[in-house]
């Protein structure tokens, strides 16, 4: 069994297919590390030369000028970089045809990154920036984050004001609207949130959430960056490099510890390989490594900038339902705080100051607030049980749809159904959970996308549900 995508999203359209693999006696197939990954590129390339031919020469000569201009770090550049062993590129005479082609494509590369300020020519050569790969790395990602936002979002994107929250000037806080959503990588194992920000930019933030965890276009949450921290192997580097006058090989990881495997250590070089890029290691002639005193703390300063970012979602619903809610909200949180939110007069931080104003005049009006003073106080209690009451007419709206009567259980009572799906309302969203003949709504929890179609049991407390899934006594519980 087998599915295939194409995809048109980055420089270089491509396909990926995933193989469900069986052996003959029906077992999963294990296929080794080594062909999973040169064997597969090798046939492939041998299977799609059977089936259209040789690449022409021709075609060949113009996919590499092509990367001649472009703003990403390229394959030319990392031969540039094998050329400039002293610091500057010299480029030889060129005695075939191959000679000239490759001198004249090296040419355009290099007055491309002259444009760029990351080259210029002296009298002995070129001498290339030394922050030449980070910054067309960075160059590269901000293209790859364009063309994402502009698939989610289409029209509304405005180049100017889009932000990376991935990025160094990206605050520690922000609250946006989600406006839309994506892949952050081809494996998509990472996801990202397209956001209208309360300061006035668009933001790609990447998030680690499952699929039925992701809030809706609409939905309004807040994003915070994440902690960051040294991997274990940088651990292992930097006991290695301080014992060795700060230097790391793999020679001298073998003399530490002569049980690990190549393979082990191979994934160290990768580290330091993506460690080097950010500055932060040195590459020896010899392939050792020079690592500075202060390794553990930069690696984890790298960690945090690569790490997704933190997310609470504030409400499910659009900020248009919330002025006249029957439920507390985030615009009753802010106006019973002392902390304002940082919003902007325009765009979405001005639709929400307007939330905020109208908010507050319901409120009183509806005499579940009064002003002392310059405070709001809010009443909690009727607020709580006008909530019960919109839970409850929700309720009675799906059980006409599911044909089944809505049963909501109390406090100390055990729940035991089918999770099918959720349902997002002012006060939050909430899980349907199944029975025979009739159903319940339940503070809805990320944990539970995993048990979709199946069957949970909890008891109700004060405030949630404590779920145990599993049917053996003593299995997990949350």
């Amino acid at each position: 069994d087998w599915v295939a995508v194409n995809h048109y999203d980055t420089d270089h359209p491509h396909v990926h297919v995933v193989v469900r693999g069986r052996a003959d006696d029906g077992k999963d197939l294990v296929i080794a590390r080594n062909y999973i990954t040169h064997g597969f590129r090798g046939r492939a390339e041998e299977r799609a030369t059977l089936e259209l031919g040789e690449r022409r020469e021709l075609e060949i000569a113009r996919s590499r000028m092509r990367e001649a201009t472009q703003e990403r770090f390229t394959s030319i550049d990392r031969e540039l970089q094998d050329l400039n062993p002293g610091g500057v590129v010299t480029l030889s005479e060129p005695k075939t045809v191959y000679d000239r082609f490759r001198s004249k494509l090296f040419m355009a590369r290099l007055r491309t990154l002259e444009a760029m300020q990351l080259a210029r020519r002296d009298r002995d050569g070129w001498r290339l920036s030394p922050a030449m790969e980070e910054t067309l790395r960075g160059m590269g990602r901000r293209g790859d984050i364009i063309r994402s936002m502009e698939h989610a979002v289409g029209d509304r994107l405005s180049l100017h004001h889009l932000r990376d929250f991935a990025g160094e000037t990206a605050p520690l806080r922000l609250i946006g609207r989600v406006i839309g959503s994506g892949a952050a990588d081809d494996a998509h194992e990472r996801r990202f949130l397209a956001l209208d920000g309360a300061d006035g930019n668009q933001w790609h933030v990447e998030i680690d959430l499952k699929p039925g965890a992701m809030p809706p276009e609409g939905a309004i949450v807040e994003v915070s960056r994440g902690a960051g921290s040294p991997r274990k192997s940088d651990l292992t580097i930097a006991a290695i490099a301080e014992r060795n006058g700060g230097v790391y090989s793999n020679e001298l990881h073998e003399i530490a510890d002569p049980r690990s495997t190549a393979d082990y250590r191979l994934t160290h070089k990768r580290r330091l390989e993506a460690v080097r890029r950010a500055g932060i290691v040195e590459r020896e002639a010899d392939g050792s490594w020079r690592v500075p005193d202060d390794y553990l703390k930069r690696a984890a300063e790298f960690e945090r900038g690569r790490a997704t970012a933190n997310i609470r979602v504030l409400t499910w619903v659009s900020l248009e339902e919330l002025p006249q809610a029957r439920a507390r909200t985030l615009l009753d949180d802010a106006l019973e705080s002392h902390e304002k939110l940082e919003t902007v007069p325009t765009g979405f931080g001005g639709e929400l100051r307007g939330a905020l104003v109208a908010r507050r005049r319901w409120l009183i009006e509806q005499g579940l607030a009064s002003e002392e003073g310059a405070r709001l106080v809010i009443d909690r209690k009727r607020l709580a049980l006008m909530e019960q009451e919109t839970v409850a007419a929700a309720g009675a709206r799906l059980s006409k749809q599911l044909g089944k009567a809505f049963d909501q259980p109390v406090e100390g009572e055990r729940l035991t159904g089918i999770y099918r799906q959720s349902v997002d309302l002012p006060a939050g969203r909430f899980a349907v959970v199944e029975r025979s003949k009739e159903f319940s709504l339940v503070p809805w929890r990320e944990v539970l996308e995993a048990r979709r179609g199946l069957e949970i049991s909890g008891v109700i407390r004060r405030g949630g549900i404590t779920w145990e899934f599993g049917r053996t006594r003593g299995g997990p519980a949350l």
